[in-house]
């Protein structure tokens, strides 16, 4: 019952006094000038975004260094090469199954793309070594990573300290 109660009052976290650093952080969260770095478009947080990509709300336990390092992660464990019948290849998360289908999302494409694909279609799967994480690539500054895992830690925890530059 605490987790929902919780959860229902972050989802209203403006009317709560969302922190200003938290604010900042929830637009570039969102509304990232680079496409590649918005978070969202994989991402899903207070019911919004693609929730394609693992979920941050475990990530938001980690100290604040620790979630930078998850951000700036060149490679991810999730990403795979699936191989298909066609020869195409691409990086991409696996998402939903049935018995006979499964959606690939390329990740060759911004935002990703859903591709629902036979399962018949899919010689096997590789390890990734060609697609890295947006954010490693998109220039943020500390303050912009503080800005983000403030918000992270606001709408996930409840926590108003925010993050010092210092703390990464």
């Amino acid at each position: 019952m605490r987790s929902v109660t919780i959860g229902l009052l972050l989802t209203a976290g403006v009317a709560l006094g969302q922190p200003a650093q938290a604010k900042r952080g929830m637009a570039l969260f969102w509304e990232s000038p680079d496409a590649g770095s918005r978070c969202g478009a994989c991402h899903s947080l207070e019911g919004r975004g693609q929730a394609i990509a693992p979920d941050l709300r475990r990530l938001a336990g980690l100290s604040p260094r620790g979630i930078k390092t998850a951000i700036l992660s060149t490679v991810t464990e999730y990403v795979v090469t699936p191989k298909l019948k066609s020869g195409k290849a691409f990086p991409a998360l696996k998402g939903e199954e049935t018995d006979k289908t499964i959606v690939l999302w390329d990740l060759s494409t911004t935002p990703p793309q859903a591709k629902q694909t036979d399962k018949s279609e899919v010689l096997g799967y590789g390890t990734n070594t060609t697609w890295k994480h947006p954010p490693s690539s998109a220039n943020l500054t500390t303050k912009h990573l503080a800005d983000v895992i403030a918000y992270l830690r606001f709408v996930t925890k409840g926590d108003t300290r925010g993050v010092s530059e210092d703390d990464l």
